[in-house]
């Protein structure tokens, strides 16, 4: 069973390709993009990615499947979409990734936060402000808590959530602060409802966007996607 199980999974997968196609026939659609993502990312980047590219290429069609980072590599791997938008990378020889976004960590806190003023702040005066922080075993959290020990720096959450508007409303709220990347805080940057701060000697990982696809399977609709998303 086990043996074959990996073969059912990619018999599985050419069925809903074969059954997509013949619905493209239908429909009179050229083309078709299949995109697996983070629900964070699908909520506050793609969707002005997918406008823009889809101004350009009014006659594809779109399927969007949102999973965390582990069960998007499993997804893919069942063939469920051609393309995938993730934050880490994995040694997967089967895949291959593309870094289009790579941005330090900053600190996002409310306009009438003490620090909201300051051009840069120390992470020995961060942990002693109150921490909206992404709930334990998530990897951006696992990263983060690693580089504090290793500094002998400790917090203690005030906040604990994966979802991120709840991240936003309690920093727009003054009710804590919030390491993040700024890709994730753009519209409310630019509506000035948060500030962003450089962490001084900033210790912590980049935040990064990899767009995965299976190694030597990209086709046409693919390579413009990801040239779309890279300007």
């Amino acid at each position: 069973g086990k043996a074959f199980l990996p073969y059912a999974r990619n018999a599985l997968g050419s069925i809903e390709a074969g059954r997509d196609a013949v619905e493209r026939v239908r429909l009179g659609v050229s083309g078709k993009l299949t995109i697996g993502c983070s629900n964070s990312f699908a909520t506050c980047v793609l969707p002005e990615i997918l406008d823009s590219f889809e101004n350009k290429h009014p006659s594809l069609s779109m399927k969007v499947y949102c999973y965390a980072t582990n069960e998007l590599v499993r997804m893919m791997k069942e063939r469920k979409f051609q393309i995938g938008i993730t934050r880490y990378t994995s040694n997967d020889p089967n895949f291959q990734y593309h870094c289009v976004y790579s941005t330090p960590t900053m600190l996002f806190v409310s306009p009438q936060h003490k620090f909201a003023k300051r051009k840069k702040v120390r992470l020995a005066e961060i942990i002693h402000e109150p921490m909206i922080v992404y709930q334990k075993n998530t990897q951006y959290r696992t990263l983060v808590d690693g580089i504090l020990s290793q500094l002998n720096l400790t917090y203690k959450p005030k906040y604990e959530t994966n979802n991120l508007y709840l991240i936003k409303h309690f920093i727009k709220s003054n009710a804590g602060v919030h390491l993040s990347g700024p890709i994730y805080m753009k519209q409310e940057l630019n509506r000035k409802e948060i500030v962003g701060i450089e962490i001084e000697n900033n210790p912590l990982p980049h935040n990064n966007v990899f767009i995965v696809h299976r190694s030597e399977e990209l086709n046409s609709l693919d390579h413009l996607f990801i040239r779309h998303f890279n300007e």
